[in-house]
């Protein structure tokens, strides 16, 4: 595709260890543990240059080995790093203790460097959001940084709210071309539970009212709720194999950018974004690498 993407988020190396039997506290666990690239913009980015988008990922990296991994593998994939912040404060990282069972017992996360993303950094990089196809962002970035882009890029913004606790950035601020939060986020950003279909048709007349033109409502293994001013329903599509949950938001994320980058109405796309998030359920990686726009393609 001629026309380009933005994606402004997290980079990360993901740490993860793994107990060979049930964790002792205040001890020494043998564990198994690896080593992976990851982060929410970083696997939007991933996705969407697998899909064939030409993309431009905005960090921050640290002068460190982890940055050069993470730059190096974005290389390989064709995705466009140049304009990320470069500064001399660690690399984000997060670390994940899991039981012998495989579930998450302590998760910790260090991304004070998405801090340095601040105004005067994206003011100088306006022309390249302005010119975008679309810019996707997530939550991860700062409250300020948010409410700059929202205030000042005029190409369509796509958000990834992230979770809970970090969707409570966007309270006050302008909507967007399409918010996606899955159904615990989305009720934060409303101010109620969601418990029922009638529910998520109420949230979604609250986020338009609040600008958001686009409202995607993920539901796990119940699918997507979808609603703009054309059309509102739910898709849905059976995932038969759940190797790993990690990415699969992400990848509904970028499959629901490139849906619109294709000219897709929005059932349509989030259909695309249903096929993306069940090839990665089916991947041991947070970024399936088999995927293509030919494999999500809804024909």
């Amino acid at each position: 595709m001629k026309d380009y993407v933005c994606v402004i988020g997290g980079a990360n190396i993901d740490i993860s260890s793994t107990a060979f039997a049930p964790l002792i506290k205040c001890d020494s666990n043998p564990s198994k543990t690896t080593l992976s690239l990851g982060g929410v913009g970083r696997n939007v980015s991933e996705n969407l240059a697998r899909l064939g988008v030409n993309t431009k990922f905005l960090t921050a990296f640290g002068n460190d080995i982890y940055a050069e991994k993470i730059i190096e593998s974005c290389k390989s994939l064709g995705i466009d790093t140049s304009d990320s912040l470069k500064t001399a404060s660690p690399t984000s990282t997060y670390l994940c203790i899991n039981d012998n069972n495989g579930d998450m017992f302590i998760g910790a996360s260090d991304m004070e460097i998405l801090n340095l993303i601040d105004e005067d950094f994206l003011r100088s990089k306006l022309e390249l959001l302005n010119n975008a196809k679309a810019v996707a962002i997530d939550t991860n970035l700062s409250p300020k940084a948010l409410e700059f882009i929202l205030n000042n890029c005029v190409a369509p913004i796509f958000i990834e709210t992230v979770s809970v606790n970090k969707t409570k950035k966007l309270h006050g601020l302008a909507g967007a071309h399409t918010i996606k939060p899955n159904i615990y986020e989305a009720g934060e950003l409303v101010g109620m539970k969601i418990k029922s279909q009638k529910d998520l048709h109420k949230a979604a007349d609250i986020l338009h009212k609040h600008g958001y033109k686009n409202v995607v409502i993920t539901l796990g293994e119940k699918g997507a709720f979808f609603s703009n001013e054309k059309s509102v329903g739910l898709v849905w599509e059976k995932a038969d194999k759940i190797l790993n949950t990690t990415g699969a938001g992400d990848s509904f994320f970028a499959a629901l950018i490139w849906g619109y980058v294709c000219g897709y109405d929005l059932k349509t796309a989030c259909q695309c974004g249903n096929r993306a998030a069940i090839m990665t359920l089916a991947s041991d990686k947070a970024v399936n690498p088999e995927i293509t726009a030919e494999k999500i393609t809804v024909k």
